[in-house]
């Protein structure tokens, strides 16, 4: 009987798109697909997508999420555009974007009456801005639509998102990298695709935004560490018997060999070359790994 395999897509806004170069590679290579996909930020836009399709159509699924970031992710302007007067307007308001480009893109592909059909399993995260609680989202969500939206909502940068009455903002706050609801779902295999490296950037932050996306790139990086960490010691455990109510899982961590630059950019040329990278990275990690 086949493993439950998961895929963790960690957020990172336009660099996004090096998630989407690894998993096609991974469909490319003949890899069979997820049977969990957890999401957050724009993680949580990708597995959304992917999430239409059953497991058997995984490679329909990545084809046709590569051929939406290169058709419709035309320029910025395709995902937000900034408030007026740019920066300033910030200093009376929660954010300085407005994503009806991106609303309008993501209602113009969903159909939510095919995720639920899908068998996929879909987890997608959120925090709850008055409380700071972090929330799960599946694809039994009544609106999973403002769920998505929820956990991409950049946080300085993009509006709170209003989902079953709470107020929500980027799940990568309090989770870059949702891996621990993709164990409690069941997953036995799991590939994490990070989209953060060590690597130093190449410049200072130029304005506010940069800034403030800046530091939590490097909040966040704790975040994953540790989790990482945690399991890790978990397997560690299992393997020695200590820890006999739980499960080794099987972990691959797929992470860019090269700063993926400015997570509000989306260039298409920046975009073919963070596919092209991710391409690069998995086809390097999966033959090292065999």
């Amino acid at each position: 009987m086949d493993k439950i395999r998961g895929v963790v897509l960690s957020g990172g806004g336009a660099k996004g798109a090096y998630q989407v170069g690894v998993l096609t590679y991974m469909a490319s290579a003949g890899f069979r697909g997820f049977h969990i996909y957890s999401g957050t930020s724009v993680g949580a836009i990708n597995s959304y997508w992917l999430a239409h399709f059953p497991i058997e159509e995984f490679l329909r699924g990545v084809v046709e999420l590569e051929n939406l970031w290169l058709d419709k992710l035309r320029s910025n302007r395709s995902v937000y555009r900034y408030c007026f007067p740019k920066y300033l307007y910030g200093a009376c308001h929660p954010h300085l974007v407005t994503v009806k480009s991106l609303e309008r893109l993501i209602k113009g592909v969903a159909n939510e009456g095919k995720v639920r059909e899908s068998g996929i399993k879909l987890l997608l995260t959120a925090v709850d801005i008055l409380t700071g609680e972090l929330t799960v989202f599946d694809e039994h969500t009544p609106d999973i639509f403002d769920a998505v939206m929820a956990s991409a909502s950049m946080p300085g940068a993009m509006p709170l998102w209003e989902c079953e009455g709470r107020l929500y903002t980027d799940g990568g706050v309090r989770d870059i990298a949702p891996l621990s609801h993709c164990i409690k779902a069941g997953a036995e295999q799991i590939v994490t695709i990070h989209t953060d490296c060590e690597t130093a950037y190449k410049y200072p932050p130029k304005n506010m935004l940069e800034m403030l996306n800046r530091v939590i790139d490097f909040m966040t990086r704790e975040i994953l560490v540790n989790d990482l960490a945690k399991l890790d010691k978990i397997n560690t455990e299992v393997t020695a018997g200590k820890k006999r109510l739980k499960r080794h899982i099987e972990m691959d961590v797929i992470s860019p060999s090269e700063n993926l630059g400015d997570s509000m950019d989306f260039d298409p040329k920046l975009t073919k070359w963070r596919m092209e990278l991710g391409r690069k990275d998995a086809r390097e990690y999966f033959k090292g790994a065999r």
